[in-house]
């Protein structure tokens, strides 16, 4: 958005947090929220994936390498309340602490006659890991680089999945 009080188009809610049934607060990960591409602006993001087939079995692994500035949904112009204000139409990377995220994951499916299991594991880490911090304007929380945060990442799926043959529509004949 060019305003402050214009909502953000690429995102599914509005703001970086929400409030729970007990009246607390829960930040809402930036990644969480974005519709397409789902580190949103300020970063470069880097992909190398690869995939083989050995009889039936799929292997796969992929590594990613991510650096991100300062970003925000609810704040898009950060200490600035319009585009103009800010003195320049585009921010990358021009943080003085960048974040550094490197993740590798591995993966595998099976067939099996009507089912296909499936497994993936990721293992990285993020360096000066964004957090949410107030807006020097007050306006709303910015995912900023914290110097020396860093978190370990790791996920594990695993799963089947089950092929369903639905007979084809019959045409009446006339």
């Amino acid at each position: 958005p060019s305003r402050v009080d214009q909502q953000y188009g690429y995102t599914y809610f509005p703001g970086t947090e929400y409030t729970l049934s007990d009246g607390s607060t829960m930040t809402l990960h930036y990644l969480d929220n974005y519709v397409g591409y789902k580190y949103g602006e300020n970063n470069i993001a880097f992909l190398a994936d690869y995939g083989r087939r050995f009889g039936p079995v799929e292997f796969g692994a992929a590594l990613e390498y991510v650096v991100s500035g300062s970003k925000s949904i609810a704040n898009p112009w950060h200490e600035f309340d319009y585009v103009y204000d800010a003195g320049r139409q585009t921010r990358l990377l021009d943080d003085p602490v960048l974040e550094h995220t490197l993740a590798v994951t591995a993966k595998a499916s099976w067939p099996l006659r009507r089912w296909t299991v499936y497994s993936s594991l990721t293992l990285g880490r993020v360096f000066n890991e964004l957090k949410p911090v107030l807006g020097e304007d007050g306006d709303g929380d910015i995912f900023r680089p914290q110097p020396g945060e860093h978190r370990f990442l790791y996920r594990w799926t695993t799963g089947a999945q089950f092929r369903l043959s639905l007979p084809a529509a019959r045409r009446s004949s006339r």
